[in-house]
Parts: structure tokens; C-alpha cells; sequence
């Protein structure tokens, strides 16, 4: 596949067509950012976000509990906590005696993790903002809402 220039408009696409390159290359740009950021911590995004649920909890949740809809589904939710769980990021309580199942809860290390990670996310918003601080963010706004 030819990559294709996105700076500078090509005479053979129309505006709105430079416009959606535009626009995708941006989206790849900032998602490659996100990727690199976390992968500096060791997490994904999906684990970011399993972190981010068990930090914010007021007790250990059950793997069901979790939003399985961040990540894809259930398998891939026990999936995931296996390996934050290998990582010492994560721990399962043994199960009750009145049929609930184990429980996760995160580990002062996950919650250091979490933290790290969340504070380079911090880091690249910052970053997004001061880059369009001078654009209209109702207008994008609408604009974003309007792709959905």
C-alpha cells in the first residue's frame, strides 16, 4: 500500500476526502502517543482501564463486575487479569463459602501503575490541549458528536 501525503493537498482528491485523511492520520498519531506512553508503564489501554476500575472501587470487585464492554468481552477480562495478576498488579481473594466468586482487588503496585500511567495520559491531554487551545472546542465538539 502507497502511503499518502496528508500535508499537502493532493489535486486528486477533493477537500473533504483531504479532510478524512487529515483527520485519521491525526487519530493515529494521538493513539500511537497513548500506545507509547503506556508501554513506557507495561499497560495497554485495556489494562489501564481494568486498573483504573479497581483503583476507583470502594472494595474488591468480581471479574463480572468489571466493564467488560472497555475491553471486549468477559474472556478477554480473565485474560487480562492473569496477566496483571502475574505482574503483581492485581490479586484474587479466594472465593466465598456463599457461591460469589473470588474477587479482585489491585495491589500497591497496580495502584502505583495506574497512577504512572494515568499521569503520562495527563501528560499527552495537556499536550493535545495546548495544541488547540486557539480552536473553537464546541465547534470540534460538534463535529466529533456528528461522526458517532
Amino acid at each position: 500500500m502507497t502511503a499518502i501525503d496528508t500535508e499537502k493537498p493532493q489535486e486528486r482528491f477533493s477537500p473533504d476526502l483531504y479532510l478524512l485523511f487529515r483527520l485519521l492520520g491525526t487519530a493515529h498519531t494521538v493513539t500511537e502517543l497513548l500506545n507509547n506512553a503506556l508501554r513506557q508503564v507495561g499497560l495497554s489501554a485495556e489494562t489501564l482501564r481494568l486498573l483504573t476500575q479497581l483503583v476507583n472501587a470502594p472494595e474488591p470487585l468480581e471479574p463480572q463486575e468489571l466493564d467488560a464492554t472497555a475491553v471486549g468481552g468477559g474472556a478477554e477480562v480473565g485474560s487480562l487479569l492473569d496477566g496483571l495478576e502475574r505482574d503483581g498488579l492485581v490479586r484474587r481473594t479466594p472465593p466465598r463459602g456463599n457461591g460469589r466468586s473470588a474477587r479482585v482487588m489491585v495491589t500497591a503496585r497496580g495502584r502505583a501503575r495506574q497512577h504512572a500511567a494515568a499521569a503520562h495520559v495527563d501528560a499527552i491531554a495537556l499536550q493535545l490541549a495546548t495544541a488547540l487551545s486557539g480552536v473553537d472546542a464546541t465547534a470540534v465538539e460538534r463535529a466529533l458528536a456528528a461522526l458517532r
